[in-house]
């Protein structure tokens, strides 16, 4: 069964779908997403989740959109340092050690919420809501920087021949998908 959060992604990212209208429509259901998570109610964890609507996001154009025709790019570990927000996720990943990537992804995310308040008091705004966050190209430039932790782990976590997407599906299939 899809994930209520994925079906919902995919209804707002149809294929035409203008990158301002998927924006519109992101800020409620990311709002929703959050409030869920934190409850402990999500049927889709911190990982996952922002995975999935960043492939949605570029998927509509928004990337380029927000990001201009370069499109997003990730935060650098410079830039992260200059925003009072250095990278210290120091956890190991092993291959299909499901333990070991759900610790990874509440390190990641713990370290996550005090880069979104940093950042968004370095540049003064509000990185912090959900429901309007999202249309900052520094919010998208920081989980283009988790997305890309993520997919490190992931290679550690699957197969040597597999891909992103192909150990995500395993993981939303799995039992931890509410976890990572």
């Amino acid at each position: 069964m899809a994930s209520e959060f994925i079906t919902k992604l995919d209804a707002i990212a149809g294929p035409g779908t203008p990158w301002k209208t998927f924006i519109r429509k992101l800020g409620p259901l990311h709002a929703q997403w959050h409030s869920k998570h934190n409850a402990g109610t999500a049927d889709l964890g911190f990982l996952l989740f922002h995975w999935e609507l960043i492939q949605r996001f570029r998927s509509v154009g928004a990337d380029k959109g927000l990001g201009g025709s370069a499109g997003i790019k990730p935060f650098s570990t410079q830039q992260l340092k200059k925003y009072k927000a250095s990278y210290s996720v120091k956890v190991t990943v092993a291959q299909a050690d499901l333990a070991s990537i759900e610790e990874f992804s509440f390190e990641l995310e713990g370290w996550h919420n005090d880069a979104h308040m940093n950042i968004g008091m370095a540049i003064h705004k509000n990185l912090m809501a959900p429901r309007t966050n999202v249309k900052i190209p520094q919010f998208w430039q920081l989980h283009y920087f988790i997305n890309s932790r993520f997919e490190e782990k992931l290679k550690n976590f699957g197969a040597a021949a597999s891909t992103a997407s192909t150990v995500v599906s395993s993981l939303e299939a799995g039992p931890g998908v509410t976890q990572v």
